[in-house]
């Protein structure tokens, strides 16, 4: 069950509400709100900039301060007392986004992902879509101002909850839910899709053991290879995954439409570079009965043979 724990600083006592959680043998305080500074303990009223000036117990929440309450002299003056703009937001630009997106068949997969912290993950996405070449840490400042408030009320924006959600978004299981969920949004049991192969290198200098010398067309770089599957019809892409920069292309096709399955996904056409041209890849298309269209390298004999 929740509870108030209280800190004493050289400006005052500050108030946050916690819940106990056990982690094995071991009792942690789990962070639920911050109540800011202590007005008056006995009366359960605090103050913080969010909210001004507030009453708050466990039972009930947050509520307005009983009009017969006398405040202490300290607070009564108007610069000591923070009002927040309430009705006057940024409207259009999230209005418009949030309906284009409740229209797309994977608007779920969102939705289903963290599904006890929707509101905060939507509310990052609305915030990266519109200010794409802004830091995370004026979000809070944006969403206070933005219809973003109203439509995911329950956001925790703070930088330290916000630090905590971003390393939880990136844990593996996450991401493979979400693209569970995003695949089965955009296919479900539908039949054949065609896709474009490709791979690309991503030049780095990390000691990581996916990072190895590449000769790529001749091109010498240390990277790591991305491979990824595009719809053909769509344009949305369907699937990444990442290989050691010394995997030739030609390597990687098997695996791809070997995991592609994996996810119930039918590939019946195929557009592949030349780099994944080769005998054992074509008969694998051939058995698999998937249409495919390559080009062909022109120092490969069957090039010459189809020239002349």
């Amino acid at each position: 069950m929740p509870y108030i724990v209280y800190t004493k600083r050289a400006d005052g006592d500050y108030a946050r509400v916690v819940e106990s959680e056990r982690d094995g043998k071991t009792v942690k305080q789990k962070y639920i709100c911050s109540l800011g500074r202590v007005v008056d303990r006995t009366a359960g009223i605090f103050k913080n900039r969010k909210n001004g000036i507030f009453h708050y117990d466990i039972e009930n929440g947050f509520t307005k301060v009983s009009s017969d309450y006398e405040l202490p002299e300290v607070l009564k003056h108007p610069s000591n007392t923070v009002e927040t703009e309430k009705l006057i937001l940024d409207f259009g630009s999230s209005f418009i986004l949030n309906e284009y997106l409740k229209r797309q068949n994977f608007y779920e997969a969102f939705l289903k992902v963290i599904p006890e912290e929707t509101d905060t993950l939507m509310s990052c996405l609305f915030y990266r879509i519109q200010n794409s070449g802004r830091a995370s840490l004026y979000i809070e400042d944006w969403y206070q101002g933005n219809y973003v408030r109203e439509l995911f009320p329950k956001a925790k924006l703070s930088s330290q909850r916000l630090s905590e959600f971003m390393v939880r978004l990136g844990e593996e299981s996450v991401q493979r839910r979400f693209f569970r969920y995003y695949l089965e949004a955009l296919y479900g049991e539908t039949g054949g899709r065609g896709i474009l192969i490709d791979s690309t290198g991503v030049p780095n200098a990390t000691k990581m053991e996916v990072t190895q010398l590449s000769n790529h067309n001749g091109e010498i770089n240390v990277e790591t290879r991305l491979i990824y599957a595009v719809d053909r019809n769509t344009g949305m892409p369907v699937y990444f995954r990442h290989v050691a920069g010394n995997i030739i292309d030609v390597t990687t096709l098997s695996t791809t439409l070997a995991e592609l399955e994996q996810y119930k996904i039918k590939i019946d056409c195929a557009i592949v570079d030349a780099g994944y041209y080769c005998e054992d890849n074509i008969e694998e298309l051939y058995e698999g009965e998937v249409h495919f269209i390559s080009r062909l390298a022109p120092n490969r004999k069957l090039y010459k043979q189809v020239v002349s």
